[in-house]
């Protein structure tokens, strides 16, 4: 059932006045029309006849009635009473639209503006058209008097919005919209002009004539609530206006005594049913008010059929009450209208009324038995309102300071959490079961919420094992939310303690039986631990994908839905999968939008950074370290690791120590393990790719922590540092060792990205170890997996797993992925060959687009080959693999990251052949390879004119080069002879330039 809040006056009687309706109507598009004007002055009336008379605009469109009252002033409640009034119109359900939560609140202009093109954006749709009533009941400086001036920007031309109010709007609104969008209207008294509206709607004045009317207008002061009712010995609007302390024998004027004692008794009621107003007042009130509506504006029916005190009425006998009641009668009407408030939810003012009839433990229970529900819905701030109601001493039960405390939770987390703390440490478990368990449970909560990860939240773990023996008589409901309290502290706080195991298994237990929210939040907290702590990327993934479905739904917490696009983005950036990273970004930031919750994009940012860092994109990751540092509670700590990780991956390693050590350090002394294990990293690495001895510190702490925390993550940056370290300090047996141990635990992981990876130096050390006798097939399978490049500038051992590996030296072939690929002798495949022939001649260097056209299509006009070309790169790209070849900036290229050729290795070869720096040992294991390399010639049976110039280049690079070597060993030397009589054989009968063929002995 609606609140009476969102219910209209029934018009029948009420004067449907078209000189104010034109003004109404006439009002500027996307604006606000605020009607202000005393009490008593006929705002409601021509509000409600305006939108319900038929003879307006409304008749076509959406009609919302609302009336504020106290509680509005919290935007979580005006949001839930609107929705409300939303999901009774015709064509639009409340659940489609966001629900505003606490967490919300440090953006709720932004959630209000995607709250309402949620309900207003679609253009073709009926108008909407609004009226708040009382608006003067609205703090000034409340923040829904700005959401309604982004309501009012949020309308289509045909929509309207009225404000009615006792007072002028408000400097914030007159900040907020600009003055050509609002339109005041505040004189409504009645003109002689309006006579034929009030002939035609009120009995009696047709009949009367118009000079009657205006003279009876003069004497009321021409006020519309004295010109439509029928006389009656009861006071008017304008008496109580004009005497708002109004002597009780005029203000119960043509009452009997027991109509009397029935308006005293029903005083603090303002609005109610015909059987609520029985229960208060009897049959008396029934009688007295229903009278009233009929020949007064003192009191009005509802559309529902529920009679309603105008503000004047209503004001005059609370006082009357408080003075003519005896003090028993008047403490009972004050405890039965309480009652009945609080039954039907208006907890503020029924509350109020409780304590006032001095019911302060009956109001403080009452609390207590909602404050539940009230956190659940979002209610906080009335929750914390309603609290300080209650007397000094009733504030200070420990219950009730819990439950403020949790109240305020959302906004002051440390503030909060020193009240929990207060009281879990005051009371004894095993004779406050109740309030230790619920404040520990606060006390671990508020630590999430604030991100204070540290060691007091360690101390309230602790504390809850030695309470539990003694928790004999806590409800079976509590202890279950304190047993999970406690697991989840572990899995985000505490995960090296010596039950973490346990606690992963509690939860994965007790998850598929939760409610969809609270599954969906604790899903996600297992998912993340999982990823970050354990690193098993193969026991979250499906975790994940089973909650999906729930993260998708509208009506679970917002930030459970943001826990889980955390664990979306780190399994994305996990599998390198980019693209996936971006969209889910894309999304995560839309959704934060529209919820209000951008404070809480933190996670996300910096999940993120780490995916662009190792993506390459240096740019967009310092790009998410800003948007980290903006998204909500500054996090120092979070930011330098941030950094780091881009300078280790730029290969940077002092930078990586400046940017971790300062933080390192703040984290060990507020004891934030995790950070502190992730900079411990950081420091490991950079010391080790330096050869720094102090890195010996750090692998140690990683190991450690590995240990205790059953992570895999730290272990596999563990053995990073350590690898990296030996190689620096040339201990070769201790580095094959140590790679060998993480290319197995990598390749176990799965992970296909790693934080702060220098992948070039990391290519140079997988290089390094398949020359030193690592294990060949892990270490394959980890070049895979990290997408390592092949070293720049030496020799790429030829275990290397290149993706396409080209052979055309004495042949042509190609294997993709270690299978030998076809590529046909048809004439479809005839380009995409000859292109890739160009390409391999190249040996990654870059052809102009335009030159390879014409070599490719010598007799096609320019922009026909050019199509002809990119038509061919697509092709060829099919063929071989989309990263093969590189095409931009209108060059195209092998890529060398992806594509091996025999030709370009014997290149390699031969260039350290013939450097004269090397030692002769090293020079003569390159020739021996060139010799190796060089399986005939340069893709033999191909005449096309490049490949025959460089099959004749080759030829005389690998004479020149050889014998230019061979030449500085010792004749008499065996092997010299052996290896000149091997060129001999390589070189065959092929022509060879003048300068090389004198070169040969004879």
């Amino acid at each position: 059932m609606r609140p009476s809040k969102l219910v209209a006056p029934q018009i029948g009687g009420l004067v449907a006045r078209q000189r104010l309706f034109r003004e109404i109507e006439q009002a500027p598009p996307k604006g606000i029309v605020w009607i202000a004007a005393p009490p008593g002055a006929g705002k409601t009336s021509l509000a409600a006849t305006w939108l319900y008379s038929g003879r307006s605009a409304a008749r076509h469109g959406h009609a919302l009635w609302y009336r504020i009252d106290e509680t509005d002033a919290d935007p979580v409640i005006f949001f839930e009473t609107l929705a409300l009034a939303v999901g009774a119109s015709p064509d639009r359900a409340s659940k489609a639209l966001p629900r505003l939560t606490p967490d919300a609140l440090p953006n709720v202009k932004v959630f209000a503006r995607n709250w309402f093109k949620s309900l207003l954006g679609n253009k073709e749709r009926a108008p909407y058209l609004f009226a708040f009533d009382d608006m003067h009941r609205l703090p000034p400086d409340s923040a829904v008097v700005e959401i309604l001036a982004i309501l009012a920007s949020a309308l289509l031309a045909q929509d309207r919005l009225l404000c009615l109010s006792r007072e002028s709007p408000p400097a914030l609104l007159l900040s907020a919209v600009p003055g050509k969008r609002l339109c005041v209207i505040s004189d409504l008294r009645v003109e002689a002009g309006e006579w034929e509206d009030f002939a035609r709607d009120v009995p009696g004045v047709h009949a009367s004539g118009r000079a009657t009317f205006i003279a009876t207008a003069q004497r009321s002061g021409r006020w519309i609530a004295d010109l439509v009712v029928r006389p009656s010995s009861h006071p008017s609007l304008d008496d109580l206006r004009t005497h708002p302390a109004l002597a009780p024998k005029r203000l119960f004027a043509g009452c009997s005594e027991v109509e009397r004692r029935a308006l005293l008794e029903t005083a603090f009621l303002q609005t109610g049913e015909e059987k609520e107003w029985r229960t208060l007042g009897g049959e008396g009130a029934i009688s007295v008010l229903t009278q009233l509506a009929s020949t007064s504006a003192l009191v009005a029916r509802l559309l529902n059929g529920a009679l309603h005190k105008h503000d004047l009425l209503f004001e005059c006998l609370r006082t009357a009450a408080e003075t003519e009641l005896a003090p028993d009668a008047l403490l009972r009407a004050r405890l039965k209208t309480g009652r009945l408030l609080t039954a039907r939810g208006e907890m503020l003012s029924g509350v109020r009324l409780l304590t006032q009839a001095g019911a302060d433990d009956e109001a403080r229970d009452l609390i207590l038995s909602q404050a539940s529900d009230m956190i659940t819905g979002g209610r906080n701030q009335e929750l914390v309102e309603l609290i300080a109601m209650l007397s000094d001493s009733a504030q200070r039960v420990p219950l009730v300071r819990v439950w403020q405390a949790t109240g305020r939770l959302p906004f002051e987390p440390s503030a909060a959490r020193e009240v929990f703390r207060d009281v879990w440490r005051s009371a004894n478990p095993a004779e406050q079961p109740v309030e230790f368990a619920v404040a520990v449970m606060g006390d671990i909560n508020a630590a999430l919420a604030d991100w204070s990860i540290d060691a007091q939240l360690s101390s309230s773990i602790d504390e809850i094992d030695r309470a539990l023996p003694l928790l004999t008589a806590l409800p079976e409901a509590i202890h279950a939310r304190l047993v999970m309290t406690r697991a989840v502290a572990m899995l985000l706080g505490c995960p090296m303690h010596r039950d973490v195991l346990n606690a992963q298994k509690h939860v994965e237990a007790v998850l598929p039986r939760l409610q969809a929210g609270r599954q969906l939040l604790l899903g996600a907290i297992l998912v993340n631990y999982l990823l970050w702590w354990r690193g098993d990327l193969a026991a979250a993934r499906p975790y994940l994908d089973n909650l999906a479905p729930l993260a998708s739904r509208p009506d679970v917490p917002p930030l459970a839905t943001m826990a889980w696009y955390f664990g979306a983005l780190t399994i994305a950036y996990r599998d390198g999968n980019d693209g996936e990273v971006r969209k889910l970004m894309r999304e995560v930031v839309a959704f934060a939008q529209k919820w209000g919750t951008q404070h809480r994009l933190a996670n996300a940012y910096w999940v993120a950074a780490q995916a662009y860092a190792a993506a390459g994109d240096r740019a967009e990751a310092a790009v998410c370290i800003e948007s980290a540092v903006r998204s909500g509670r500054p996090d120092v700590v979070g930011a330098h690791f941030l950094r780091a990780t881009i300078a280790l991956g730029e290969g940077n390693a002092d930078l990586a120590i400046g940017e971790a050590t300062a933080a390192y350090e703040r984290a060990g002394r507020v004891g934030n393990t995790q950070q502190r294990g992730l900079l411990a990293m950081q420091l490991a690495m950079a010391f080790a790719v330096k050869g720094d001895d102090r890195a010996r510190k750090h692998i140690d702490e990683l190991r450690e922590l590995a240990a205790r925390s059953h992570s895999a993550i730290f272990q596999l940056h563990a053995d990073l540092a350590e690898a990296c370290h030996a190689a620096a300090q040339d201990r070769m047996s201790a580095f094959v060792a140590a790679w060998n141990g993480l290319a197995h635990l990598a390749c176990q992981l799965g992970f296909r990205r790693i934080s702060g990876l220098d992948v070039a130096h990391f290519g140079h050390l997988a290089n390094l170890a398949l020359h030193r006798g690592a294990e060949v097939s892990v270490t394959r399978r980890l070049i895979a997996l990290w997408d390592l490049p092949p070293p720049q500038r030496s020799i790429v051992h030829h275990d290397w797993p290149y993706r396409v590996d080209i052979s055309c030296l004495g042949r042509f072939a190609i294997q993709l992925d270690g299978h030998r690929l076809s590529t046909g002798s048809g004439k479809a495949q005839r380009k995409p060959r000859e292109l890739l022939f160009h390409l391999i001649i190249a040996n990654g260097r870059d052809l102009e687009q335009d030159w390879l056209a014409d070599e490719l299509w010598p007799d096609a006009d320019g922009d026909q080959s050019l199509h002809s070309l990119t038509t061919t790169i697509y092709r060829l790209r099919k063929l071989i693999g989309a990263q093969a070849v590189i095409h931009e900036d209108s060059h195209v290229r092998l890529n060398p990251l992806h594509v091996s050729t025999d030709l370009g290795r014997l290149r390699d070869a031969l260039r350290l052949v013939g450097d004269e720096t090397l030692p002769t040992t090293d020079r003569m294991a390159a020739f021996d390879l060139a010799l190796q390399l060089h399986q005939g010639p340069l893709l033999p049976g191909i005449a096309m004119a490049p490949v025959v110039l460089e099959r004749q280049r080759q030829s005389a690079l690998l004479a020149s080069e050889g014998l230019g070597f061979l030449l500085t060993l010792d004749p008499a030397d065996v092997g010299r002879t052996l290896r000149l009589n091997r060129l001999r054989a390589a070189i065959g009968d092929a022509a060879l330039p003048d300068s090389v063929a004198r070169l040969w002995p004879i």
